[in-house]
Formats: C-alpha cells, structure tokens, sequence
C-alpha cells in the first residue's frame, strides 16, 4: 500500500509548483548561487530583465560577482563570507552592478543560506534601486547648491515657525554674535528690541492671517553683546517641512542709518546756525536757482525766505 507516500508525494509537488510560481513571478530578482562554485544555479525573470538577460537561462553559470563593480567586490565578498559564517546574520546591503548591456545600476538586497539539490547554496534576492537613488543624488545635489547660495548670501535668511527660528545662515548669525545653534532654539521675538517688539509680532500674525501688511520693514534687533543694531526685513510665507513658515531676508542697516541720523542731525546744525545768524546766507543750486535763504536775508530785502526759494 503506497497511498500515503503518494499522497506525500503529491503534496510535495504541490509545494514546489507554488515555491516555484512565487520564485518564477515575482518582481524581487531572485537567484540561487552554488556554494562551492559560486555560479548561478536557478535565476528568475526579474532578475534577468534586471541584469538585461534575454531570459533566466542566460544567466545559468554565470558569476554573481563578475556585475558587481570591482570598488565593491572586495567588500561583497566580505559581506558573503560573514553570511556563511553566521546563518542568523540578516543584513541588507547595496551595491552598484554593471549589466550585460553596460548600464550602471544600484541594488539592494540580502542573501539567505539555503540547501540547494543536496548541496550548500545562497538565495539572493535582489532589487533595482537606481532610480530612487538618482532621485537622491539630485536632491542632494540640489540642496548642497542652495546650501552654498545660503550660507554665502550677503543678507541674512532666517526661517521663522510657531514664534522660534527654525533655521538661519551664517550671516543672520554673525550679525547678531550668536551661534546658529543658539539662534535655533530662541523666540524671534527675543531679538527685536523691546521699542519694536509688538509691531513685529502685529505684522508675524497678520501675514498668518491673510491680512495685507508691509512686505519690507525695518526695526531694531539687540545682539549677544547687548548693542542695538538696525535691519532691514523683507518676509514672506511659505512652507517648511510640510508647515506654513516664515520666509525672512534680513539686511544689516546699522552703519546706513547711522549714516542718516549723522546727515540729519548735520543738517539741523546747519539749519539752526544759519537760521539764527545776523549774515545773509544764500545756497544756489547748480542751476543758480535759490533753495535756501536765512532768515537775515528777508530782513534785508524785505522778503521772506520762503517766497525767495525757487528764484
């Protein structure tokens, strides 16, 4: 009676169809590489389209490590012998391969050690990560040359969320004599000078709402030393990591304004000498045109400076 090793048998080729159809069709590029010679013993579809094989069969004795790049072989073949050494070491790892029709792609995957036909085996499992990859060399790239044109700017960049700076470049940071790390966990609000504070924050809030304020202010900030210094800020919305922020370039107007006051305060001693002076005092334009006139001058001529002016 051989019902029941029948039945086994059965079973068992049951088993392998479905093992068979899983390993045949699925899209992870799968091969089976023989333990002794290193050659490729069974490979699936996907990983022949992968490799750029016409069909799994063209893959049959070839050697896994003849597509890996040879910067990377040594370290693989490290990587092998640590998995044959220790069966429970699961790690995934990639690597760069070069195809059969010479492209260059990236791989991650990890190796399994299997009993293969009675004889000690490596299932590998495989997938094509080039693309994603590229994605992230350029976005890498992209944010390495924005990082480049922020931190050389010559305005301050800060990036304002929830009333903290969440970001600022070098600059921001020197002109104010803090750390770009102390910047980053300070209030905003901290560093306007107390006299402009609450404007600051009336136009941080309104921006938030919609509501029309001045895109381009200027106000007062304090820095670690304690000195009072002048900005010009030019803030906008927009968004940092996935949240509405804002955006704000920052130009130190410190030395202009000084230079104004000293040029008004100049010329309010001009005006208050010539003003009150017993001497005419005439200023002609380039065009001999009369554009100030002291007050002795009216006496004089019996009229007054204001109607002079423009002569």
């Amino acid at each position: 009676d051989i019902t029941d090793r029948k039945q086994a048998e059965e079973a068992l080729a049951e088993s392998e169809k479905k093992y068979k159809d899983l390993f045949e069709h699925t899209l992870l590029g799968m091969e089976v590489v023989d333990g002794q010679t290193g050659k490729t013993v069974l490979a699936n579809r996907s990983l022949a389209r992968m490799f750029g094989f016409k069909s799994p069969a063209d893959m049959i004795g070839t050697n896994p490590l003849d597509y890996v790049l040879p910067e990377d072989v040594e370290w693989v073949v490290s990587q092998i012998a640590q998995l044959m050494a220790d069966p429970t070491w699961a790690k995934t790892a990639q690597i760069r391969a070069r195809t059969e029709d010479g492209r260059i792609i990236w791989l991650t995957g990890m190796g399994t050690p299997i009993e293969y036909e009675g004889r000690l085996a490596m299932l590998l499992s495989l997938v094509d990560i080039t693309v994603a990859r590229e994605a992230e060399s350029k976005l890498q790239e992209s944010e390495e040359r924005y990082r480049l044109v922020v931190d050389n700017a010559n305005e301050g960049i800060a990036v304002v969320q929830d009333g903290l700076l969440k970001f600022a470049n070098r600059r921001f940071a020197n002109a104010t004599g803090y750390s770009v790390e102390e910047l980053c966990s300070t209030p905003f609000s901290e560093l306007i000078h107390p006299d402009d504070r609450q404007i600051v924050i009336d136009y941080y809030l309104r921006r938030f709402k919609g509501q029309e304020v001045p895109r381009l202010y200027q106000c007062r900030f304090i820095d670690k030393a304690g000195n009072t210094n002048w900005i010009e800020v030019n803030a906008v919305l927009f968004n940092w990591e996935g949240r509405t922020a804002t955006l704000a370039l920052l130009g130190d107007i410190t030395e202009r304004k000084r230079a104004d006051d000293a040029l008004k305060a100049s010329e309010e001693k001009f005006r208050a000498l010539a003003d009150n002076s017993s001497d005419v005092i005439v200023l002609l334009d380039r065009n001999a045109v009369i554009s100030y006139e002291s007050p002795a001058a009216g006496q004089l001529l019996g009229l007054s400076p204001e109607e002079r002016i423009g002569e």
